[in-house]
């Protein structure tokens, strides 16, 4: 037991370190907890098999990684675009306990919702602005896309599952889904866990299509 205690605190000090230094370090951060959040979403939802996955610890939550895995295309894809770059550490303990609770967060909302249809596609949209970024640049596995917005069948809603913010980043992860699949959880969930804090997500009043500003660049990825 104390040995498994002892390699839990260690996997979790190499996903979320207490600390942070310059803009290389805050973008490791950032890239991550994002890591963290995909591989989250990819897994809970059924996305990718099982043998796609590794598990690691953040404090007391297991969460599971995707890793490289050859007869899985997709999730071989997204692992390439890890950059696991290491440099020296500064004080920022604010910004493990920002992204511990993100990962709670997101990983309670996964697990109640409903399974996904046996035929579904993941789309990876990533937008930037043109005045800061050359016209001919291209991020590679992306192409150009043609369209701003998410279309859904039945009212949505979104949900903030939280904020990590670093002296030179901020990751701000939002979930959008149907309110009639929140109103299903609501109905089956006994409230001594609706009142839990991991599941005290903000939701807010925005439009039901996540539209981009005109002065964005829409890139497409999908696997």
């Amino acid at each position: 037991m104390a040995c498994e205690q002892q390699l839990r605190e260690t996997q979790s000090t190499q996903i979320l370190p207490n600390e942070v230094t310059t803009e290389q370090q805050s973008l490791l951060v950032v890239k991550k907890l994002l890591a963290i959040a995909v591989s989250c979403i990819t897994y809970l939802r059924g996305l990718f098999p099982e043998k796609a996955y590794g598990s690691k610890y953040v404090e007391e939550q297991k969460v599971m990684i995707l890793r490289e895995e050859r007869s899985c295309p997709g999730a071989r894809q997204i692992v390439q675009c890890r950059n696991n770059k290491r440099v020296a550490k500064i004080p920022c303990g604010s910004v493990k306990r920002a992204s511990i609770l993100l990962v709670r967060k997101l990983y309670t909302l996964m697990q109640n919702l409903g399974p996904l249809p046996d035929s579904v596609c993941l789309n990876m949209k990533l937008s930037y602005y043109d005045e800061v970024t050359p016209q001919e640049y291209q991020p590679p596995g992306f192409k150009e896309g043609n369209s701003d917005s998410m279309v859904f069948e039945k009212e949505p809603v979104n949900l903030t599952m939280g904020e990590v913010v670093t002296p030179f980043h901020t990751l701000k992860v939002d979930v959008t889904t149907e309110k009639k699949r929140l109103e299903q959880i609501d109905d089956e969930e006994p409230v001594c866990e609706r009142e839990r804090g991991a599941r005290k997500m903000e939701a807010k009043n925005r439009p039901p299509l996540a539209t981009v500003s005109p002065s964005h660049r829409i890139i497409y990825h999908q696997c």
